[in-house]
């Protein structure tokens, strides 16, 4: 990534490091306040250098979308904020699997000609979430179990998170470590310990109110 800051308008632009067709397009920012996009890069750095060369690519895309979405002038936090939830949701998008609703629909062996029927009736009823990447609904896989089913735990995870969080902010705390669960990822204990995991998602809400 680099830095050009010669003109009047300054301007921040980063390049991905893979070249050819599937690379990513670059990432203008422009700003009056040289500072900030310094601070902007120091940041986006810190986060490249701890991916993988195939995550960086999508930590490049989630940083466009993000941004677009910031005020003119962000301070440094709200541009670490976003620099942070852009990690998280690449680790969502690189590390776990995530399923269409034609693909959930044959996991469950459902036989409606709608495909994506099923998942959207779950999807509505609260026993499941979805985050959208790229105008597409993915489901993760970790909220069914075996048979395709949604695990009881997540309506009940939801009915707790979903009034003050999205669906992109419940999935990054599922698989962000926590305090209440000792460290461990409430996706890793969604089976083996629910009551933990739901004792943990009130304890969010509680925390966030005062």
């Amino acid at each position: 990534m680099t830095m050009v800051s010669e003109a009047s308008a300054w301007t921040l632009e980063l390049r991905p490091r893979q070249q050819g067709r599937s690379a990513p397009k670059e990432l203008v920012i422009q700003s009056s306040d040289p500072a900030l996009l310094e601070k902007t890069r120091t940041l986006l750095e810190l986060f490249h250098d701890k991916l993988a060369e195939a995550e960086q690519g999508q930590l490049h895309e989630l940083v466009a979308v993000m941004l677009k979405t910031l005020a003119p002038e962000p301070d440094s936090a709200t541009l670490y904020q976003a620099s942070a939830n852009a990690v998280a949701r690449a680790e969502l998008l690189q590390h776990y699997e995530l399923l269409t609703s034609a693909q959930i629909h044959e996991r469950y062996g459902a036989h409606a000609r709608n495909k994506a029927a099923l998942a959207t009736r779950w999807r509505r009823q609260g026993k499941i979430l979805a985050v959208d990447y790229g105008g597409q609904l993915l489901f993760p896989a970790f909220q069914f179990d075996t048979h395709g089913r949604p695990l009881l735990v997540m309506e009940r995870l939801l009915a707790i998170l979903a009034p003050t969080n999205s669906e992109w902010a419940i999935a990054i705390w599922l698989i962000t470590p926590n305090g209440w669960l000792a460290g461990s990822r409430p996706v890793e204990r969604l089976i083996s310990d629910p009551e933990a995991v739901c004792e943990a998602a009130r304890d969010e809400i509680e925390a966030a109110v005062y």
